[in-house]
């Protein structure tokens, strides 16, 4: 995975975004269409250090298409 399609999943628009506490998730499309979720930790107020990123499963994407409404 590039660092790129991290990149464009965390500026895309119609991404899923979970906030807890100090953590947050987010789960989007790259430009080529596979979907990502990224994890990242909050250093201070509104800005974000990349944990981790890991493409979603068939599973994975069908629950965030339920959560979307698609």
């Amino acid at each position: 995975m590039s660092p790129l399609s991290v990149m464009e999943v965390l500026h895309a628009h119609g991404v899923v975004r979970r906030h807890i506490g100090s953590a947050m998730q987010v789960a989007g499309q790259d430009r080529k269409g596979d979907w990502l979720v990224v994890a990242l930790i909050e250093d201070s107020d509104d800005v974000y250090t990349v944990a981790s990123a890991r493409y979603l499963d068939d599973e994975e994407i069908e629950a965030i298409a339920r959560i979307k409404g698609d």
